[in-house]
């Protein structure tokens, strides 16, 4: 649980707004909407049934009166004197019985042919054994033989309906006793033998052609064919809707398994999830259209402030609403602006700073440097002669003159003159034992730079790295260009850096080291001056390289951003 947490909180909004909209909309909603289908669903097939119910009750009363009117076919023989005065006489010849018969009794048998179709033939048993069967109409009692002994036990008033077998299927036939007048005694028995075609033909127009009509008769199934006939058949229906219908007799049973038409269930299905779709296409697209408004203002944001790490502090442009966002951007915006002032303040206040260091360096350097210019004159004028003394006083003119001019800037020409001056003043001091180079390439000399950039270091040349030096010592000054950076390099043949000295200077200039750190290690304020001023002037691109040389000695590289087109970069 923990870790799907964490994998939710580590997904961008747009994705958490995503997976948010599908379990807490999408998910839900196709539950609810397949619960609620399925409700209506069954509410749909409750009322089907109940309909079905209704017609079912009407179809069965419709049967009953069919039946009915089948069984009062009795009352038309018993009701009748023709027919009873027929029944209960003995004929002397059969002639005189045929007459009789066909004058009184055939045209009700007529008239029961041509108006009831459902059945199929009417039969009189008399209890008075005729001459010879008529017409296949009247019988003898005896020819009732071993029918269902139920028969024979019938009393007044009663009727019985039994079926027989007849190839493989059901004949369904209904009797009842015919008595004399006032029911002194028994004259007949009537047949009424039933159209089963017609009968289950009823069945087929109530139930429709979908409908599956099974008979069970005696526990035995047969289903109703197109022709209106019975087939066997194995089982009962096994769907859950059947419809079931008791005629003719207890033991015989009428079952309807009509289905609900899958028409209908397929056209409700589709108008139901048709419409849920509909629901989630609408509700996704305002769902997408609030999430992307509010996405896109917070990513436009993010982007932005991302910028910052570049040291752009610029105003984040966008419509303002009242809303927390708007609120949010507002805030930001005041908020940069603050920065961007207290950046402009701090970088102010370090250029003070840098220049003040810059005058209290002039102010170590003048004297230092007078006191040693001095020296050399004294030293000179005591071995060489007037002619030496005149030409290092001029030089040391030059170079007072350079120092107090009160200047903050100049050109590589400058600084190169300055210390051209300031080494010749030291050659004459040491003679042969010292020498110095110097290689320009002459469209850098024109690049501007800051004052006192070069003399520093040669100093610490001469200063600390010639200090244990035992033979001849030299300096070597190159300025070349390398691609868009101009590169100073001061190179002597001393003793070098300790190697826990140089790696502090070295990653002071990569920038691992605060200044704090830098001057708690040793330092001199002269190479930390510089760097700053280097900075400053030409920008954060520039920096020094420190580090031995192979075969001793020191090289110090100043690196700058500028090219030699006369134009500098100030800062």
């Amino acid at each position: 649980m923990r870790r799907c947490l964490r994998w939710f909180m580590n997904l961008r909004i747009m994705q958490k707004m995503i997976v948010g909209y599908v379990f807490i909309i999408v998910l839900p909603t196709l539950v609810l909407s397949l619960l609620f289908y399925n409700h209506l669903y069954q509410s749909a097939v409750e009322e089907s049934e109940r309909s079905r119910q209704q017609y079912l009750e009407q179809a069965q009363s419709e049967v009953a009166i069919d039946i009915n009117e089948l069984e009062s076919v009795h009352s038309l023989f018993q009701q009748n004197t023709l027919v009873i005065q027929y029944l209960e006489k003995t004929y002397p010849s059969s002639s005189e019985e045929i007459y009789t018969f066909t004058e009184h009794v055939l045209p009700l048998f007529t008239y029961i042919s041509a108006s009831q179709s459902l059945i199929k033939s009417v039969r009189l048993y008399k209890k008075e054994e005729p001459m010879n069967p008529i017409f296949n109409m009247v019988y003898s009692y005896a020819d009732l033989g071993g029918s269902d002994p139920r028969i024979r036990e019938l009393r007044a008033g009663e009727g019985l309906w039994i079926h027989r077998m007849e190839k493989g299927v059901p004949s369904f036939r209904y009797y009842k006793k015919i008595h004399t007048r006032y029911y002194l005694k028994e004259a007949g028995m009537i047949e009424i033998v039933l159209n089963e075609k017609e009968f289950y033909r009823q069945f087929e127009a109530w139930s429709g052609s979908d409908a599956v009509v099974t008979v069970e008769i005696d526990g035995r199934y047969y289903r109703l064919r197109g022709d209106a006939t019975l087939e066997p058949t194995v089982g009962k229906p096994t769907s859950r809707v059947q419809d079931l219908i008791e005629v003719l007799e207890p033991s015989v049973r009428v079952y309807i398994d009509k289905p609900l038409s899958n028409g209908v269930r397929i056209q409700w299905r589709n108008l139901f999830f048709g419409a849920i779709l509909a629901y989630l296409v609408i509700l996704t697209s305002l769902y997408y259209s609030l999430a992307t408004s509010i996405a896109r203002r917070i990513k436009s944001l993010a982007k932005h402030i991302r910028l910052a790490k570049t040291n752009r502090f610029d105003r984040f442009e966008a419509e303002a609403y009242a809303d927390e966002i708007g609120y949010l951007i507002s805030s930001y915006n005041i908020l940069i602006f603050n920065i961007d002032e207290l950046v402009n303040k701090v970088h102010k206040a370090e250029l003070r700073q840098k220049e003040a260091a810059f005058i209290a360096l002039q102010s170590q350097i003048n004297p230092h440097f007078i006191y040693n210019t001095l020296e050399g004159i004294r030293m000179t004028a005591e071995l060489n002669g007037d002619t030496d003394a005149a030409e290092m006083a001029y030089t040391l003119g030059l170079i007072l003159r350079y120092n107090l001019s009160g200047q903050a800037n100049g050109t590589l020409k400058d600084e190169l003159d300055n210390v051209a001056n300031y080494l010749s003043m030291y050659k004459k001091r040491l003679g042969s034992r010292f020498r110095y180079r110097l290689q320009v390439e002459p469209e850098l000399e024109r690049i501007p730079c800051p004052r006192f950039i070069l003399q520093p270091i040669v100093e610490n040349c001469i200063v600390h790295g010639f200090k244990d030096k035992l033979g001849d010592t030299a300096i070597t000054i190159r300025i070349e260009g390398e691609a868009e950076l101009v590169l100073v390099t001061v190179e002597d043949n001393g003793t070098g850096i300790a190697p826990a000295r140089l790696s502090t200077m070295q990653r002071y200039f990569h920038g691992e080291l605060e200044r704090m750190e830098i001057e708690a290690s040793g330092l001199g304020i002269g190479m930390q001056n510089i760097y700053e001023r280097l900075k400053a002037f030409y920008g954060p691109a520039s920096t020094i390289r420190m580090e031995n040389g192979p075969s001793g000695g020191t090289i110090c590289t100043l690196v700058l951003a500028a090219k030699g087109d006369g134009k500098g970069e100030a800062e």
